[in-house]
């Protein structure tokens, strides 16, 4: 949810996801959510498997749901698909699909980066506010059914499918 720290613990007494699930095993998140985002957080025990999939080489695409303060211009769809400069660095291309047709303030965008605020400063540096921010999958998993809070574990092919999603990739990421 909105509000809770992806992290195992914090400082400032804020709840963390680790707080959200009761079960006694040893876990952490699988990257992070910014703290203004919702949505789907992978949590494993397979320190190998987390750096697999956090490494930038396994280019592990995330989907975000968003809803902006006024609709899309396509020339600015056109330039986010293809990538643009943040703080003077070029992003990856992103993806972006909308759920409705001619409804251009809601949308789907899938990334494979993952920096801070990424989203809301794509968005931003064409003069957008975002106002909702829910991922909506990673790495092929769905939230489905799931609401803001709730978890469940991984199927057994679930599970296959991120390590083979992963297995070319060095498991020495940071």
């Amino acid at each position: 949810p909105v509000g809770v720290i992806t992290t195992v613990s914090d400082d400032k007494k804020r709840t963390t996801v680790i707080d959200l699930i009761k079960i006694t095993q040893k876990i952490f998140p699988v990257g992070r959510l910014d703290y203004n985002t919702s949505g789907i957080l992978l949590l494993t025990n397979d320190g190998e498997l987390a750096n697999k999939l956090m490494n930038p080489k396994s280019k592990i695409y995330k989907t975000y749901y968003v809803e902006l303060s006024r609709p899309l211009e396509e020339k600015h769809r056109l330039k986010l698909t293809e990538g643009i400069k943040i703080d003077g660095v070029m992003t990856a291309p992103s993806i972006i699909k909308y759920p409705k047709a001619n409804d251009y303030l809601r949308l789907y965008i899938s990334i494979h980066e993952g920096r801070n605020k990424q989203i809301h400063n794509m968005f931003e540096s064409f003069g957008y506010f975002v106002r909702v921010l829910q991922r909506f999958e990673y790495a092929g998993l769905k939230m489905g059914s799931l609401r803001e809070g709730e978890w469940r574990y991984l199927t057994p092919e679930e599970l296959t499918a991120l390590i083979k999603l992963v297995k070319d990739t060095p498991a020495n990421y940071v």
